[in-house]
């Protein structure tokens, strides 16, 4: 799942931290698999919204947003245009930070 073409990146900007925490909570949306965000079980935006104990860091994820309720918002109301230039950015082979790499 991780191999090539797919790439590790540091997101160091929040904006663009909620970006794509949004960005993949919206995928199975976006191609016809559900028609809301809590409808894939795949998903960890269940697990986020629940504060229960699980592998996602639900906290971390809650903090970039600032609470629950602005997650929420933020997710019904996201566009993938809404953070300009980024979803162009997906699409580009990122530079890989030296600190997350193994060499």
């Amino acid at each position: 799942l991780f191999l090539y073409p797919y790439n590790r990146i540091l997101v160091e900007e929040n904006d663009y931290l909620r970006f794509l925490i949004c960005y993949i909570h919206r995928n199975p949306i976006h191609h016809g698999l559900v028609k809301s965000y809590g409808d894939w079980e795949f998903s960890s935006f269940n697990s986020i919204l629940s504060g229960k104990d699980t592998i996602v860091n639900s906290e971390q994820a809650i903090s970039a947003f600032g609470s629950g309720e602005k997650f929420l918002a933020y997710h019904l109301t996201f566009q993938v245009g809404d953070l300009k230039g980024q979803s162009a950015n997906l699409a580009r082979k990122p530079q890989i930070s030296s600190e997350l790499t193994d060499e």
